[in-house]
């Protein structure tokens, strides 16, 4: 008896699952959840138990060109949108640097907009944003020596 014969009637057509004989057919344009994207497999291995699939959507990225990438602790954001109260940044290119190299980042992200009005910002050639905050854990504090502040 095939797989086909077993299980073939109880599957869901459109959700991207079929059977032919005894091969399982899966169509991940219809099997992930929205949004719809186009995809192609890539590359299939077994790992252990599993098997892996990897696809492609065929948009590749160049790779990333930091604003200040001399920087530490900081995060990036490119790509997508960002929504900071008012501030709406469509194809993001924001780098968030912190004022204090003494210690890490200390981002809290329910708190964000008292660490920018903490620190300060500038604007890039290409129109992006350098953003730097102080440490959660400093707002109310006095300045650290050596923590970086808004030029004057």
């Amino acid at each position: 008896m095939t797989l086909e014969k077993m299980i073939g009637k109880q599957l869901p057509h459109d959700k991207g699952v079929s059977a032919d004989k005894n091969d399982l057919l899966l169509d991940p344009n219809k099997m992930l959840p929205p949004p719809q994207v186009e995809l192609h497999l890539v590359e299939v291995h077994v790992e252990g138990d599993e098997l892996m699939q990897t696809y492609d959507a065929g948009k590749h990225q160049p790779d990333l060109q930091l604003p200040r990438p001399d920087e530490k602790n900081y995060m990036y954001f490119r790509g997508g949108t960002i929504r900071m109260g008012k501030l709406l940044m469509p194809d993001a290119d924001m780098q968030v640097i912190d004022t204090d190299l003494t210690d890490p980042f200390d981002f809290f992200l329910d708190r964000y907009n008292e660490q920018l009005v903490a620190g300060y910002s500038r604007n890039t050639q290409v129109y992006g944003l350098v953003v730097f905050m102080r440490d959660f854990e400093d707002l109310g504090s006095p300045v650290k020596a050596g923590e970086r502040l808004a030029p004057k």
